[in-house]
């Protein structure tokens, strides 16, 4: 306002908050994993991985691996490169996730003991934050909620830390056993 008169400013000049779609992983029959390895660069800080509807084969942990740089076509997979911390509840108020410590790990469970029933399935919304960075390790956060089995609703969080500073420039979403058989993978970068 300027002495009472209101004033108009583009919101594309203030920025913040914005998501640009970068790609969509559509998954329609099993798959071991789901590689998201372009688009994942300097242009972005931050990048936002969605996932709407996962199905899986049966009833499994889902987890994550981080490609670098130098790691080519294969995922990150020593075992001494991640951390992690997470906690979730089922409505039946047991635990999901409740996990941490000093350990390091080859990959992270970012969600556990997902169903496989006809109508079971998980949403999820995981950050990747400054993938590009080789001054400071990545950290990737995220939260979901999907169904398990016995029909019991799971709402949980989760961080990670890739423990080293070679930028990442991709990441493999995979079931510790069994295939996804559905789901709408998206990446965004956020503005």
């Amino acid at each position: 306002s300027d002495a009472g008169v209101l004033k108009r400013l583009d919101a594309s000049l203030i920025g913040g908050g914005s998501h640009v779609l970068l790609s969509t992983t559509t998954v329609s029959s099993g798959v071991a994993q789901v590689d998201i390895t372009s688009n994942i660069d300097s242009t972005y800080n931050n990048y936002l991985l969605s996932i709407t509807n996962m199905h899986i084969a049966s009833s499994s942990n889902f987890r994550v691996r981080f490609f670098n740089g130098t790691g080519g076509s294969q995922a990150i997979d020593t075992s001494s490169v991640y951390k992690y911390s997470g906690i979730g509840f089922r409505n039946d108020r047991s635990s999901e996730i409740s996990t941490g410590g000093t350990n390091t790990f080859a990959d992270i469970t970012i969600a556990q003991n997902i169903g496989s029933g006809n109508e079971d399935s998980l949403c999820a919304n995981y950050y990747l934050c400054n993938p590009s960075s080789t001054t400071f390790n990545t950290l990737f956060k995220g939260d979901f909620a999907m169904q398990d089995g016995s029909d019991n609703v799971a709402h949980g969080i989760v961080g990670m830390v890739y423990l080293d500073t070679t930028a990442v420039t991709g990441v493999r979403f995979f079931m510790e056993s069994g295939n996804i058989d559905s789901g709408i993978f998206k990446l965004y970068g956020i503005l």
